[in-house]
């Protein structure tokens, strides 16, 4: 942050928790030191009397009340603090039309990999096409992780579109067996928003890519889009 000097010269920070040989907690997690790079950043923030911009790399913590230390920090020193990843911004496999204030009735995202580790990728990508729904986003009332039986019960019974299930499946790349429902890895994840909009992001085994299906009112085909994730320069 001081670039070895005794004072703060930069004009923000860019803190990446996610490197290097960290244990995992009793549920999977990988504890990266991310509240620890926060309160090494404030410290020195504290000591040389100077804030700048500080943008975290993906979430906050793997546990509560480290992402509550960190947003308390943030808040306390007036820091200008952001988290996230590329997602929102980068390539598409296939560019589709959403503009803001779209009439969306239903969205389903894929999933794959870690489920933390990539699937906060998954989550942010269904995040930044559903918030662009009619009256943008006003937050999630609450959330539910199914798996097993639960989860093609969910699926059966509705709780996912799956028009915009089948869109969003047909385009990821596959791995293994491709049915869905003999994925031994599956799991998803249901939103209900404090607008009323449902959603959800399945994780699965046999796909090898982040996608969404989206299906909007009064359209019968529905739109999808995957993130390309080629890691050749772009020009």
């Amino acid at each position: 942050v001081t670039v070895g000097g005794n004072s703060i010269p930069v004009d923000a920070v860019l803190s990446i928790g996610e490197h290097g040989d960290y244990p995992l907690n009793d549920i999977g997690q990988q504890l990266y030191p991310r509240r620890r790079f926060m309160e090494q950043i404030t410290t020195t923030f504290e000591k040389h009397g100077r804030v700048v911009p500080v943008f975290n790399d993906k979430h906050l913590g793997p546990v509560w009340s480290d992402a509550k230390w960190m947003y308390d920090r943030a808040r306390e020193l007036k820091i200008p603090y952001m988290a996230g990843s590329s997602m929102p911004v980068g390539f598409r496999t296939t560019e589709i039309k959403l503009p803001m204030g779209s009439e969306i009735a239903a969205a389903v995202g894929i999933g794959y990999g870690g489920l933390e580790i990539y699937g906060f990728h998954a989550l942010e990508f269904f995040q930044y096409h559903v918030e662009r729904r009619t009256g943008a986003e006003r937050g999630v009332k609450a959330v539910r992780f199914l798996e097993g039986p639960a989860l093609w019960k969910a699926v059966d019974e509705g709780a996912v579109d799956k028009i915009a299930l089948e869109a969003a499946f047909a385009a990821v790349p596959k791995v293994g067996q491709p049915d869905m429902r003999q994925d031994k890895d599956a799991g998803l994840f249901l939103f209900e928003y404090a607008d009323g909009f449902t959603g959800a992001v399945l994780y699965l085994g046999c796909a090898s890519g982040t996608s969404i299906g989206i299906r909007l009112k009064g359209q019968k085909q529905p739109l999808t889009t995957a993130f390309d994730e080629r890691t050749e320069p772009r020009y």
